[in-house]
């Protein structure tokens, strides 16, 4: 069943149509029955349709007589599985086909439309088989026999189910063939199966023999065991026969071990500190090619240091009364009465003023000589510990009885 639905095409402001099966459109002349037909020709072919477009009173070609306008057509075939609708007009040109909407058509049978209302070819002609034309004879009956035939065979397919029908009988025929060709090979396979009756019990024998195989291989493993355990076992023999000869030797006494073993520990220590002195000696091989100083200079050096440390403990025992002196500057001045007392006083402070000025330039020399006597009492220091020994008795200076008189100790 086919639903046909028509908006302002020509004669036509709305109509619907429902053919079923073989639909005849009767009335009087002029009420839009070709029109119909022309307008489902119009949407399955695309044409031109803008002349057919029903114009409004309100339109504006009628009121401002303009040369375009909005109006447009409407052609709506709806089917099982075909549901196209077609819009034209002045500013209107699309199509609405199963859902999808293509605009700006060209002119002729869309491609979306072609396998199914396309143009079939009639002789020299195409012709849209769906829709016939109002004046023209019916479909097919003013061709020739052969165009008939020609258009019937292509649409029945005539010419595929030839060609099918060949193809089949051509299957059929290597069906055929390679049936033959398998109840032979079958009838070979039988004959080759005949040959390999009884061949569960050569397998069941073989079997067999892999099994017996596989005892055969454990036990020479069990034999290899057994020959390495009796390897062993005449090596063991061989070592205790040797070993018994050891039950005759005499265990020692472990004191007299523990006895040795101390006396060993002591040369064990003993020579290891004559290689820790040899090594030292090695490293001071050198020191007999050094040229011992005058002793004399040091020991006039040290008589003066020995004067100069007396002398600088006296003035400090000079100075500290002075320190406190000098906190008499900030005591408030006296009443008037005590001033002769204060006056007796200062003039034994101006009496001792010349001896404090003279204890503090000979402390300033002292100070000064005392940096000279330091200076040469690290180097010879230092002289003293590259030699290491003393240079009159040749003992090593860190012995408790090293001390010689008029040295100061040194």
């Amino acid at each position: 069943m086919i639903e046909i639905e028509i908006r302002d095409f020509q004669s036509i402001d709305h109509v619907a149509v429902c053919v079923d099966g073989f639909t005849a459109i009767v009335g009087r002349s002029n009420i839009g029955k070709s029109a119909i037909v022309r307008a489902v020709k119009s949407a399955l072919t695309g044409a031109p349709a803008e002349s057919f477009v029903r114009h409004g009173s309100q339109c504006l070609r009628r009121v401002k007589d303009t040369k375009t306008c909005k109006c447009f057509c409407q052609v709506a075939i709806k089917a099982p599985g075909f549901d196209l609708l077609w819009e034209k007009g002045d500013a209107v040109n699309r199509y609405v086909f199963n859902g999808k909407e293509y605009t700006a058509a060209s002119r002729g049978t869309p491609d979306f439309l072609e396998n199914t209302v396309g143009l079939v070819k009639i002789g020299d002609s195409k012709e849209l088989l769906q829709v016939s034309d109002q004046f023209n004879p019916l479909f097919l009956l003013d061709k020739s026999g052969t165009v008939v035939a020609d258009v019937l065979s292509d649409v029945a397919h005539l010419d595929q189910i030839n060609v099918a029908t060949r193809l089949v009988e051509k299957d059929r025929k290597e069906s055929v063939a390679s049936r033959k060709i398998r109840d032979k090979d079958i009838l070979d396979l039988k004959a080759r199966v005949a040959s390999y009756d009884g061949l569960d019990d050569v397998v069941a024998r073989v079997q067999a023999v892999e099994r017996a195989q596989q005892g055969v291989q454990e036990a020479r493993l069990k034999v290899s065991l057994l020959d390495e355990h009796l390897t062993c076992l005449f090596s063991l023999g061989r070592d205790i026969k040797a070993l018994e000869k050891a039950n005759a030797v005499a265990v020692p006494d472990k004191a007299s071990v523990d006895t040795k073993y101390a006396e060993f520990e002591r040369l064990r220590r003993f020579l290891s500190a004559i290689l820790e002195r040899d090594s030292v000696l090695r490293s001071l091989a050198s020191v007999e090619s050094l040229a011992l100083p005058d002793d004399k200079p040091l020991r006039e050096a040290t008589s003066r240091f020995a004067r100069l440390d007396s002398w600088i403990a006296r003035t400090r025992a000079l100075k500290e009364p002075l320190v406190r002196w000098a906190a008499l500057d900030k005591v408030a001045c006296p009443e008037p009465e005590p001033l002769a007392e204060a006056a007796v006083r200062h003039q034994k402070l101006a009496s001792l003023a010349p001896r404090y000025k003279a204890a503090v330039e000979a402390l300033e020399g002292f100070e000064t000589a005392l940096g000279r006597v330091t200076a040469e009492l690290a180097l010879v220091q230092s002289e003293i510990d590259v030699i290491g020994v003393c240079p009159t008795c040749t003992q090593p200076f860190a012995t408790s009885s090293h001390d010689h008189a008029g040295v100061g100790g040194l």
